[in-house]
């Protein structure tokens, strides 16, 4: 569905779960240090350093990516939260009008079923 300001909620939150997932998938990754002897203690220690040092800046964008799921659960109820207000006070304003349209000759009720998308 949706929401009144062209964003839709469900599918913020179907993103936000994806970017976790993917996020998950290359964190669960098999992080294997030096599996043999390079002939130098050196290189061995060099191979566990860098194999340490990128699981570290994966470990660091998982962060920022489930910071940025978050975000957009978060964005999807600000939407829903102010769509609800603004049908609210659309329709307090349409039954405002409809009260006094039949002073002014026009039918009652139009104008509210309009603002509230029940149009008939």
């Amino acid at each position: 569905m949706t929401a009144g300001f062209g964003a839709v909620p469900d599918e913020l939150r179907e993103t936000a779960g994806r970017i976790a997932d993917v996020a998950g998938g290359a964190i669960g990754m098999a992080w294997n240090g030096p599996s043999g002897d390079y002939g130098h203690a050196g290189v061995q220690a060099g191979w566990a350093q860098f194999v340490e040092d990128i699981k570290a800046q994966v470990e660091q964008l998982l962060e920022k990516a489930n910071g940025h799921g978050d975000d957009l659960k978060a964005a999807a109820v600000k939407y829903l939260e102010s769509e609800q207000s603004a049908g609210s006070v659309l329709s307090g304003l349409g039954e405002m009008v409809d009260s006094l349209a039949p002073a002014a000759g026009i039918a009652g009720g139009a104008i509210s079923s309009v603002l509230d998308g029940k149009q008939g």
